[in-house]
C-alpha cells in the first residue's frame, strides 16, 4: 500500500493471458505495508494481462485515549482516559516477516473498558500464530 493512507478495500479485478479473470480483495491494509493475498478460488495464476483496482481508503489512527501492546496472540489493550469506553472494535492481521499474510482481518470488540483500566484479546483464529495491530476503532453506541 503506497498511497500513504489507510486501505479501508480494495478489489481487484485480474483478466490472465487465457482471457480468465480473477476477483482479490484486499482490505485493513496500512500504508506503506505489504500483504500476501489469495484469490477467492485459490487458484494459482502465472500471467497478467490488466490489473484494475477500486479502493476505499480512512483514517485509522489508534485513537489517543488507548495504548496498545502485542505479546504472542495477546493485545492488551489500555484505557488511558479518564471516562469508560464501550464498543471497541480491535482489527488484527497475521504478520511474517515484514509483510501480512492472507486476507483475512481478526475483528474482536471489548465490550466495555473502565478508565484507567486494561482488558485483553486473545486473537486464538490467527493463521501463522503472529498478530500485529492494524486498526482499533471506537464504536458511537
Amino acid at each position: 500500500n503506497l498511497s500513504g493512507q489507510y486501505l479501508e478495500q480494495a478489489v481487484l479485478a485480474v483478466t490472465l493471458m487465457d482471457g480468465a479473470t480473477a476477483t482479490i480483495t484486499v482490505s485493513d491494509l496500512p500504508a506503506e505495508k505489504s500483504v500476501t493475498v489469495f484469490s477467492a478460488d485459490n487458484q494459482p495464476y502465472d500471467e497478467c494481462a490488466t490489473i484494475s483496482a477500486e479502493a476505499a481508503f480512512l483514517d485509522a489512527s489508534i485513537p489517543d485515549v488507548l495504548s496498545v501492546s502485542v505479546e504472542g496472540l495477546t493485545v492488551t489493550v489500555t484505557n488511558d482516559s479518564s471516562e469508560a469506553l464501550s464498543n471497541i472494535d480491535v482489527y488484527c492481521r497475521d504478520i511474517l516477516g515484514e509483510s501480512y499474510f492472507g486476507g483475512t482481518v481478526y475483528k474482536h470488540t471489548i465490550n466495555e473498558l473502565p478508565a484507567g483500566q486494561t482488558a485483553t484479546v486473545d486473537v486464538t483464529d490467527s493463521m501463522v500464530g503472529m498478530i500485529e495491530v492494524v486498526r482499533i476503532a471506537i464504536n458511537k453506541s
